[in-house]
């Protein structure tokens, strides 16, 4: 831990507290709080043995965290945590510590589930009864000894539901044996990107921002954060023709190759896929496929490589990547021999939703090789191949060019391109603002309307009925 600085040391250093039941790392974009969740993870395995359950509230933030935990434990979602009778039974039998990342996305239905799930009560999902009744009212299930929250309060707050992160930090003091620790010093931005810190700053505010809050004075310009104000972005092709012009004039293309190179160019003979060093982030999922669309057209052009299956995969080509939009697991239901089957074991993943994958063609016959993570936490990559009826296993998009900006919290890139494309989202545009600049580690584009602007500088409503129910729940009971 000599590498640490004085609060990421104090965050790690938090949980040999036995008073510390319930602890909160928080902070900025940029801050270390992967870096102490790693520590913090490891910390909890070899000095205090317990069994850590790495959870995740969506797919692609699974995945992250998978990559920064590597081989110490296997991460999961919570839906697929509470649905899966075999992980919930082992937790509870263990002295376990549950470890959330990305808690600005996790609900206040989301966590009672799992504290439910990890105390003495049946797993709370509707859709799997079965799992309830296999659960049951578990005589030797323990009480999780650690839970520990990792999240920026800034960013994204969960879809249709009311976040649970924000109450909880006003609500820390009335909570026995709860600690919140908040990192203040960033890393991710390096020298030469002061115009998107100083952005990001303004967006933290909980007031009425100024244009000129988040763009740099002429004089203090470092070419890392720009914002092009244009009414006509409201339409498809005027929303496409930037993103393009801005793809075309920076300097690396999405797979961190120059643009204009072979789109196969980038990948090693061994298929594996480079982390994207460019990211297209916009709100809408509308916006996402046609942006998708827009940067293979500038990547792969028309001509040349033949159509995956025009019918099943009208706009997928031969060398283009492509996104896993369903979690793929393998069979982990075996025959006992007598003729029923019986589950061995919690199901193993195989690819994630949101993996990145590429289309390729070996020996005649097309396959998707995506990027996962293997049983010991490292990088891997796993080979779908067509089958007879052109179909395959796993269910995918094109859609590793551009991405909406919730799915790529949790993420970064060199380069970010945004597009500020719905005026759906009134109430968290200040935060699907903050979360889209906050990817970026050299430079960010966005494009906007003057309308979609005006709603990011008002300042953001906040919600109270959260911080309510906390602490109403507080001073009835202790965690």
């Amino acid at each position: 831990m000599d590498d640490l600085d004085p609060l990421q040391r104090e965050a790690v250093l938090a949980v040999d507290d036995a008073a510390t039941k319930f602890l909160i790392v928080t902070g900025g974009p940029g801050t270390g709080k992967t870096r102490v969740l790693r520590d913090v993870v490891e910390r909890l395995q070899t000095r205090h043995k317990l069994d850590v359950v790495a959870l995740a509230p969506t797919g692609e933030a699974a995945n992250v965290m998978q990559s920064a935990l590597g081989a110490l434990v296997r991460t999961t979602t919570v839906a697929m945590f509470l649905s899966d009778a075999a992980l919930v039974r082992r937790a509870r039998k263990r002295r376990s510590a549950i470890v959330i990342d990305e808690a600005s996305m996790v609900s206040l239905v989301m966590l009672d589930a799992v504290m439910d799930a990890m105390a003495v009560g049946p797993c709370h999902n509707d859709d799997e009864s079965d799992v309830e009744r296999e659960l049951g009212n578990d005589e030797d299930a323990t009480l999780a000894s650690r839970f520990i929250l990792v999240g920026d309060c800034d960013q994204l707050e969960p879809v249709c539901a009311p976040p649970v992160l924000p109450a909880l930090l006003r609500a820390s003091d009335l909570i026995p044996g709860m600690r919140v620790i908040k990192l203040t010093r960033v890393f991710r931005q390096g020298e030469g990107t002061a115009s998107i810190t100083r952005a990001l700053a303004a967006l933290r505010q909980p007031r009425d921002i100024r244009l000129q809050d988040l763009v740099p004075a002429s004089g203090d310009d470092d070419g890392a954060f720009f914002i092009v104000v244009d009414d006509r972005f409201a339409t498809r092709d005027a929303a496409v023709e930037f993103v393009q012009k801005a793809y075309d004039a920076l300097e690396i293309d999405a797979l961190g190759g120059r643009v204009g190179e072979d789109a196969n160019a980038s990948a090693s003979a061994k298929e594996e896929i480079p982390t994207l060093a460019m990211r297209v982030l916009c709100f809408s999922v509308e916006t996402r496929r046609t942006l998708n669309l827009a940067v293979q057209e500038r990547r792969m052009g028309f001509g040349g490589d033949a159509f995956l299956n025009r019918a099943r995969y009208p706009d997928i080509k031969i060398g283009d990547l492509v996104r896993c939009v369903r979690n793929l697991h393998e069979d982990a239901i075996k025959d006992d021999g007598g003729g029923k089957r019986k589950r061995r074991g919690p199901k193993r993943r195989i690819v994630t939703n949101g993996a990145i994958g590429v289309v390729r063609v070996g020996g005649g016959e097309p396959r998707v090789v995506y990027n996962v993570v293997d049983d010991r936490g490292q990088r891997a990559t796993w080979t779908d191949r067509m089958k007879g009826d052109g179909s395959f296993a796993s269910v995918f998009e094109l859609g590793a060019y551009a991405s909406t900006v919730h799915s790529a919290q949790g993420n970064e890139a060199d380069v970010v391109i945004g597009l500020l494309d719905s005026a759906a989202f009134v109430r968290a545009a200040r935060r699907l603002m903050y979360t889209l600049v906050s990817r970026a580690k050299k430079q960010v584009v966005v494009g906007c309307t003057r309308a979609a602007l005006d709603i990011v500088l008002r300042a953001p409503p906040v919600c109270r009925a959260t911080e309510l129910l906390v602490c109403d729940a507080a001073a009835a009971t202790s965690l």
